[in-house]
């Protein structure tokens, strides 16, 4: 929380945010990616996601480069959504939303924390590596979260 804290007030340093690779996953990129200028930040990437007894190709976005992190810091979208984001409260990832993760992301977490910020706006799942960023994505866009009452 405190991260996002700090990118939203606009002073977040990439090298105290991001160790390296940084991924919107498909689904809060659908929501980012309607700002024109926003969707031009990064490199594209797809994730393979079984749904409905077929293979979904779902879009996303990589961060990778210092030039991205700069960019994506620098973004009044990016700014604002971790402005949002802060207004949550944050909980540990459920089974559901762990194997979500698993079924979009080729990372590696077992026996490490998964996060879920549950929002009024949005929920967002949000795996750190060393600190840092490694993956973010609207984890109510799936319905693997409990109902807002």
């Amino acid at each position: 929380m405190e991260m996002f804290a700090v990118i939203g007030s606009g002073k977040a340093k990439p090298d105290a945010v991001f160790g390296g690779a940084f991924v919107i996953g498909p689904a809060l990129w659908e929501l980012l990616a309607k700002d024109a200028a926003f969707a031009k930040i990064g490199t594209p990437a797809k994730s393979v996601f079984p749904a409905r007894g077929t293979m979904q190709v779902l879009e996303m976005r990589m961060y990778l480069e210092a030039a991205d992190h700069d960019a994506l810091l620098a973004s009044r979208v990016f700014i604002g959504f971790a402005r949002v984001v802060t207004e949550g409260k944050s909980r540990a990832a459920n089974d559901a939303e762990r194997s979500l993760f698993y079924a979009l992301s080729p990372l590696e977490i077992a026996g490490r924390p998964l996060t879920v910020i549950d929002g009024e706006k949005i929920d967002v799942v949000v795996y750190v590596e060393d600190g840092k960023l490694g993956w973010i994505d609207a984890s109510d866009a799936y319905n693997v979260t409990p109902a807002k009452p």
